[in-house]
């Protein structure tokens, strides 16, 4: 479940790094454990939860608990390319919405990309890139997974 533990002897913070399609009720019930406990490790700790709009029903229902009761010495971070409209509504209420734009990312991480696939011996323009990274709704990681794909495709 803890994918990064950056807290060891005399660190200042600790790191719990959890994906959301893996966070159903019953990880959710370890993670209130951890945090219970991690303060004998580290005097602060952040979790953040990648793609939190895949969390099932059941985790979000616990999660809710947990945000309920948070210790003060945690932070909770959700990330999620999708909309708030896949939260259950009370688990939503007790979140604050920071939204981020994409618009004016695409040309930096095209070069980025286009860098990217040039150390996987796979050659792409810039220009290229920059298109890739529009058709993925400016989200980088996609066009990523995509050139990934690719990449496998041409070795394979």
């Amino acid at each position: 479940m803890i994918l990064a533990n950056r807290a060891t002897n005399g660190c200042e913070y600790g790191l719990i790094h959890l994906v959301g399609p893996d966070l159903d009720s019953n990880r959710a019930r370890l993670l209130e454990t951890e945090l219970l406990t991690r303060p004998l490790l580290a005097p602060r700790w952040a979790v953040i939860v990648d793609e939190a709009d895949a969390i099932p029903f059941g985790g979000q229902i616990r999660l809710l608990k947990i945000l309920q009761g948070l210790p003060h010495h945690a932070v909770m971070i959700f990330t999620s390319n999708e909309d708030a409209s896949h939260f259950e509504p009370r688990f939503l209420s007790r979140l604050k919405t920071v939204r981020f734009t994409t618009q004016g990312l695409a040309e930096p991480g095209a070069v980025w990309l286009s860098r990217i696939a040039k150390e996987e011996g796979f050659d792409i323009a810039v220009g290229e890139a920059e298109k890739r990274i529009r058709n993925s709704r400016n989200n980088l990681r996609d066009a990523l997974n995509a050139l990934d794909g690719e990449l496998a495709a041409a070795m394979g």
